[in-house]
Parts: C-alpha cells; structure tokens; sequence
C-alpha cells in the first residue's frame, strides 16, 4: 500500500494531473487578468460615457483592489482551510461574469464603482491565487517554470481581449460590448472544474523534513500540533467518521488560529516580502495600465493605443515564459532577477516625457513588456524560496491584502496628479519611484535572512 501511494504521488507530482491543472490556471488567468489589465480601455470608456474626473474614475480601481485584497485575504485565511480551490473558483466565476453583466444597466458613475469594486473586486480576489497554491502543491522540479508560464496568461488576455473589447465597444455599444464580456468571463467556471484536489498522500512539503512517521514538523523540531490531529493543506477539506465531535472542534480551532498567524510579523523576511510588494504591485501593474490615457493624452488614436497594448502583451508573454525558464535553473537568485527588473520599470517610467511620437511609445512599451511581468510571474516561488513552501497560502493572504492597502492609497494620487498637474507623465514618476523604493527593501532580504 505504501508503494502503491508513492507511486499514485509520483504520478500526480510535476506531471499528469498537474499539467491539465497548470492549463486550467492558464485559461483563468486569461479571462480574470485580461479583464483587469484591458480595464484602461473601459476607463476611458467610463470618462466619456459618464463625464467622471480621472480622480473620480481612478478611485474604482483603487477601492476595486481594497476589496479584492480583503476577500484574497479571508479565502486564503479561513475559505480554503474548509473548501477546496475547485469550489472557490467555480464560486468566483459566476461572480466574475456577473459584476460584468450589472454594468450593462449603468446609469451613472457611482453605480459603476458599486458594481466594480463590490461585484468585480471580490470575484478577482476569489479566483486569482487560490491556483497557484494548488501548482505549488502540484509542482516541485518545474515549479517556477510552471508559475511564469501560468502568470503568461495575463499577457495573452491583454493581447486578446484589448483588440477585441476595442471592436465590440465600436460594433456593438457600450452595452452590447460588456453583454458578451460578461459571457465570456463565465468561463472561469469549467476552467474551475478541472482543479482536482490532491489527496493526503499525495501532498508533500519538500521545506520542511519529515519525521520517521512521515509527518512535517515544526521549525522547533517538535510535531506541530495542528498535525497530531490530522494533516492539514489549504486546498483540503477533511472529513473522518472517525473523528470524535471534540476532534473536529478542536480541528477547526487549530485551522482559524493557523489562519490568521500574525507571528509572521516578528519575522524580518516576512516583513521585507510585505513592503516590496506593496510597492513593487504599483510599479509592475499600474505602469501598463495608465498607457491608454496616457496615449490619449499625447494624441495617440485609439486604434494605436490598442496596438500598443497588443504589443505589451506579447512581449510580456515571451519575457513570462523565458523568466520561468531561467528562474528553473537556479543561475541566478529569484528575488534577484525581480530586483533588476523593478530597477528597470522605474528607469522607464521616468522617461515617459521624452515620448512624444508613436515610435516612442513602441519603445517604452517594450521596455515594460520585457520586465514588469516578473514581479508577479516569480511572486510565490519568491515567497517559497525565502519562507517556504507551508507559509505559501498564509503569506499570500497577507500580501494581497496589502497590495489593495497600497492601491486605494495610490490609485487616488494617480488620478489627483492628473488633474493637478494637467499630464500622466506626473503619475509615471510616482509610479516609477515606487518601483524603485520596492527594488531598494528587496535588497535588504539578505540581512532579515541572517
């Protein structure tokens, strides 16, 4: 018996299973990223349709982000201590598809920023981790280039839906163009259903030594208590008929308490993590996002602008996909080749006002394609590699809930120096020194490390 479930792990470890599981978080993260990063074209779309301030519309996505940090952050604590990720994402599919669907009968700005933020934030805070817990339990060997590859699909939703949301907003309407959107983001739910669980024994935590039962222990080198009750994984839910009711009490208490350990703030690596992302979330992401209105601004037509977009994410995709590759051979140390990349974007988003033509734009575009893709693409293998594999679940929680922390506090300012300043290019610095200050903390790992 004991062979025959190593056998049934090998099979399902770094390959079977976990490639359909890896396509499946592909397509999700197609339709969930590629309606966040296509969202500057509705942005424009919103200041024109309801005469919204960028202040105004800047906020959505700001108080979208508080939400969904907030729901990433009770999934990751509490929902997959009890339900499996198959489930949270069939869940957040439905809701996904639906916040889209509510704007078809907007009638003013505030109605839009209700549906976004409510209906829209929790649904990307629902499906938007939860699968890469369940690769990271699913790979060990290729579980980098898996990741990136999986972070790719963000680049190739950016690539499909900018042109094609582009042509439905001119063919069918404001309305019509978010109708079949909205169907479209309904298909997170199959992709959902394609997330097997792994049993008990197929599960492995290769940072932590096993004892001569074969149970994990603790950084002391005792059993962990949550374990002499029963293993315990976050995308598991666990059930005994032989469990007395005590037990199961006793079980859920350990699981709440685990859920919420903020014993993690007395460690100085958790703490470096905590503030890079908070500002590396805001150099990688919001640089690609301001591009339509900043090329509105200069004079760029909108057919170039989502040529420019098009462009963004195919770059992206290739650097995604490369970056796994390097990242698998272990040349260089993961939160390295991110440091480098942030040094990168910050430098670019500070020439931003020597653009002034469309050639310009080509070239910055490029420059962002090739290196803001990694700060999410190596995100969790980063997490793993400094605080390891177990902490994963626990420490992304954290992390998206301070990546909406500094969105509803950036997000604003975007739109505030916009309509200070009279330019975006204002925004750009911003953006560009938080890329810097996020690159400047992750150099500090090393230290918090001794």
């Amino acid at each position: 018996l004991l062979q025959r479930s190593k056998s049934k792990r090998k099979r399902s470890i770094d390959q079977g299973w976990a490639w359909v599981v890896m396509f499946s978080s592909f397509i999700i993260m197609v339709l969930a990223m590629g309606y966040v990063r296509t969202f500057g074209i509705l942005y424009v779309e919103f200041e024109e349709r309801f005469g919204a301030s960028a202040t105004i519309t800047s906020s959505t996505m700001g108080f979208r982000s508080v939400v969904q940090s907030l729901t990433a952050f009770i999934v990751h604590g509490v929902v997959l201590e009890f339900v499996s990720v198959r489930v949270v994402i069939i869940f957040g599919g439905f809701i996904y598809g639906l916040s889209v669907l509510l704007k078809v009968f907007a009638t003013n700005m505030s109605y839009v920023i209700f549906t976004e933020c409510v209906f829209a934030g929790m649904a990307h805070g629902i499906v938007f981790s939860p699968p890469f817990v369940m690769m990271s339990q699913y790979f060990r060997k290729h579980r980098s280039f898996a990741t990136s590859l999986t972070t790719c699909g963000s680049s190739l939703g950016l690539m499909v839906f900018a042109p094609v949301l582009r042509y439905l907003l001119d063919q069918e309407g404001y309305q019509g163009a978010l109708l079949i959107y909205g169907a479209i983001l309904l298909n997170i739910i199959p992709c959902g259903c394609l997330l097997r669980p792994l049993k008990p024994h197929e599960l492995q935590f290769p940072d932590e030594p096993p004892t001569k039962e074969g149970k994990p222990i603790s950084s002391s080198g005792s059993l962990d208590k949550d374990t002499e009750i029963a293993v315990i994984a976050p995308s598991l839910k666990v059930h005994s008929d032989r469990q007395s009711r005590l037990t199961s009490v006793r079980l859920a208490s350990s699981k709440m308490v685990k859920a919420f350990d903020f014993q993690l703030f007395k460690d100085l690596r958790f703490l470096v993590i905590l503030g890079y992302t908070f500002f590396g979330g805001v150099g990688s992401r919001v640089a690609g996002l301001l591009l339509p209105p900043l090329c509105k601004e200069m004079g760029v037509s909108n057919d170039e602008s989502s040529q420019l977009l098009i462009i963004l994410a195919v770059v992206d995709l290739v650097s995604r996909f490369f970056l796994g590759l390097i990242a698998d051979r272990n040349w260089i140390k993961k939160q390295n080749i991110v440091l480098i990349t942030l040094v990168i974007i910050g430098t670019a988003c500070h020439c931003t006002r020597l653009c002034e033509s469309f050639g310009a734009f080509v070239v910055l575009t490029v420059v962002l394609g090739l290196f803001s893709g990694a700060f999410y693409a190596l995100l969790s293998v980063t997490i793993i590699d400094i605080l390891g594999l177990s902490k994963l679940s626990t420490v992304l929680g954290f992390v998206l809930l301070y990546d909406g922390l500094s969105s509803v506090l950036t997000y604003p300012l975007f739109g505030a120096l916009r309509d200070t300043t009279g330019t975006y290019i204002a925004s750009y610095h911003f953006v560009g020194g938080c890329a810097y200050l996020s690159a400047l903390i992750l150099a500090l790992e090393p230290l918090a490390s001794r």
